[in-house]
């Protein structure tokens, strides 16, 4: 625990958004809902701007997306308009400590850092862009899958595409709730859910913990942090090639189907 956890608020307001958007009944009222729920996590973009991704390839996500920005934009420039710099000046200011919160900062686990690491700092705004580019069309092709996994997805690329302190390692709980989720479907098949049930023992494991190997400088520290980013990694592949396999299970489906009207017919 720690302060700024606003994650905490967040996250339940971002996961309503999201269901009420996929399950409710198309309306202006579920529009405008979704809306300002987005609106209120959008009070932490680092969060907030991948599911946006994953709302705004839903058929009913578009309007809501437009709707928030829109709301975002106004209010920024509102609470703008009552301070001595201007708008553009503030703004400015605001990036810049936003660079340097990122150049500055311990944190582990994210592509900001790992470019650093390896000198190529300057080509942090070309990935981003491009980790934008990919997870949009990834989940636009694969929108009609179960919304769990596509959020768990999303939620390890929140995670890992920018800067975020410990305590925001709650969006991990959202591929946690995914990965539980195969493992009860598949053994109410009567499979066994080896890889999926490893990987959430795994992800149990550390959390426990006391964030102290974070924090400070320990032998374990580079251990504990590249351990905790790698079982991240593995839980959104195996995410990824389950969300595949889902999508060609319901395509064969839908030749068998097809195959049977016609011979039928």
């Amino acid at each position: 625990m720690g302060n700024g956890q606003l994650g905490i608020h967040v996250l339940p307001t971002l996961l309503s958004s999201l269901l009420i958007a996929r399950k409710a009944r198309p309306s202006w009222f579920k529009d405008i809902l979704v809306a300002l729920l987005m609106l209120f996590c959008l009070v932490k973009p680092s969060i907030t701007v991948p599911f946006m991704l994953l709302l705004a390839v839903d058929k009913n996500g578009l309007k809501p997306v437009i709707l928030s920005i829109g709301m975002y934009i106004f209010i920024t420039l509102s609470a703008c308009a009552f301070q001595e710099p201007s708008s553009i000046l503030l703004i400015k200011q605001w990036l810049i400590k936003s660079k340097i919160t990122l150049n500055d900062s311990g944190e582990y686990a994210n592509v900001h850092q790992w470019m650093n690491a390896v000198g190529a700092g300057n080509w942090v705004l070309p990935v981003f862009l491009v980790l934008v580019v990919l997870l949009s069309w990834w989940l636009y092709v694969y929108r009609h899958e179960d919304l769990w996994l596509l959020m768990g997805v999303t939620a390890i690329i929140a995670k890992l595409w920018t800067y975020h302190a410990p305590y925001d390692d709650i969006l991990i709980l959202i591929p946690f709730i995914a990965l539980f989720r195969i493992i009860k479907l598949q053994l109410s098949l009567g499979g066994i859910a080896i890889i999926p049930t490893t990987l959430e023992v795994l992800r149990w494991f550390p959390m426990p913990l006391s964030p102290r190997p974070l924090t400070h400088q320990s032998p374990w520290v580079f251990l504990f942090k590249s351990g905790q980013a790698l079982l991240w990694l593995l839980m959104m592949v195996f995410l990824m090639m389950d969300v595949g396999w889902q999508s060609q299970c319901s395509r064969r489906k839908v030749v068998r189907s097809r195959g049977r009207s016609q011979s039928t017919t």
